[in-house]
């Protein structure tokens, strides 16, 4: 584990709040990040309840001795996805016994469910293609597209140069959009 997490860690525990500003000052874009990506179709309000619950989580989890396993960072963006995940199966729930709306709902259904099952076959694909990336280039692709890590921060993490990091990058999209192209997601 990261110096700056071990800190992170000692001031959770000792239940300073200065911790739990430092939590959120080092990992509050990260959380933002992942629980907008996973609640996109959501109202900002629904957003910011689970960023507040994941940081609260967090905070009882952490100051109760949790064991944390080498990387505090994964830990902390597992907890943001989780919580974002219960609050979208909260509200999936709730949106399917309110029938305001029904009539208007049915009209566009067939023109939604296409465009939903063709958003989801290419989603799939590209986690396919993702998944079939050799390390490090997975996880540097990873960390930039779906947790929007910055390029120093990616350095740091997979131990390689900046320059290296955004030259894998270029790489990969490059490779990426290729692979759809000739599995038929893109159109040139």
């Amino acid at each position: 584990m990261e110096e700056r997490d071990k800190q992170l860690l000692k001031m959770i525990r000792k239940q300073s709040e200065e911790g739990m500003s430092l939590l959120i000052d080092e990992y509050g874009g990260a959380i933002k990040a992942i629980c907008s990506n996973v609640l996109r179709n959501y109202d900002a309000g629904i957003v910011q309840d689970a960023m507040q619950e994941t940081v609260i989580r967090l905070w009882q989890k952490l100051s109760q001795r949790f064991q944390v396993k080498k990387n505090l960072r994964a830990y902390i963006y597992q907890t943001a996805r989780n919580c974002a995940l219960d609050y979208l199966r909260k509200y999936q729930r709730h949106s399917e016994t309110d029938f305001e709306g029904v009539e208007d709902m049915m009209q566009d259904v067939s023109t939604d469910v296409e465009r939903e099952f063709s958003r989801k076959h290419n989603e799939r694909i590209v986690h396919e293609v993702i998944k079939e990336m050799e390390e490090p280039d997975r996880t540097i692709f990873i960390l930039r597209f779906f947790y929007y890590e910055t390029v120093k921060v990616i350095a740091e993490t997979v131990h390689l140069k900046e320059d290296n990091v955004e030259s894998r990058i270029r790489r990969g999209k490059k490779k990426l959009k290729a692979e759809l192209l000739r599995r038929g997601v893109l159109n040139e």
